[in-house]
């Protein structure tokens, strides 16, 4: 069964707010995290999700990127202990996104769109992804980046020896905001009525 979700924040983030001077998307994700605060959205910085009073985590992307999108660690500990992909913090993470985009071009942010993660086929690929790169560590894999088969994500490991960051391919998300979107259109068109 589905679950409700939140398709609009009111006071997010818009198109055209102006940036910090960004290195990376760090400067970035600091930044929005502090205005969303400022705007009085319970903003959770160390915890799972960042906007918990929604489900929602923000996600910062410099307009033109093609590097893999980060989604968020476990440590390999977590990894090898958690088979089901709906108990882990890196499912929390895949149901609702605000995904903002930026330009260091102006200094200014592009593109705001929360992104629905909740559609069977998506929450299945994940799901088999998990599974996939989890038994690569389980089986004792420790490279530094280990691909999942589908090649539509990677566990990485080049900050922290002790965890893995999984990390979707830019190929893949766009396939997920398509499907997400196609989605909200045909919702938008159709009105369904319960008999």
């Amino acid at each position: 069964m589905k679950k409700p979700r939140v398709s609009v924040i009111k006071d997010n983030i818009k198109e055209g707010d102006s940036i910090p001077q960004a290195h990376n998307d760090g400067v970035v994700g600091k930044w929005i995290d502090n205005v969303m605060e400022s705007k009085g959205h319970t903003v959770d910085k160390t915890g799972v999700m960042d906007l918990p009073e929604y489900g929602i985590d923000n996600k910062s992307r410099k307009k033109g990127s093609k590097t893999p999108h980060s989604i968020g660690s476990q440590t390999i500990e977590k990894w090898e202990a958690i088979e089901n992909f709906e108990d882990t913090d890196i499912y929390k993470k895949v149901q609702n996104q605000n995904q903002i985009t930026y330009s260091t071009s102006f200094n200014v942010i592009t593109d705001v769109r929360i992104i629905d993660f909740d559609i069977d086929i998506i929450q299945e690929a994940l799901k088999d992804i998990y599974k996939n790169i989890r038994q690569k560590i389980v089986e004792g894999d420790r490279r530094k980046c280990i691909y999942s088969d589908c090649k539509r994500a990677t566990a990485e490991c080049y900050t922290h020896e002790n965890s893995y960051k999984l990390r979707l391919t830019d190929k893949f998300m766009t396939q997920i905001k398509n499907l997400a979107g196609s989605r909200d259109t045909f919702t938008s068109l159709f009105e369904f009525k319960q008999s």
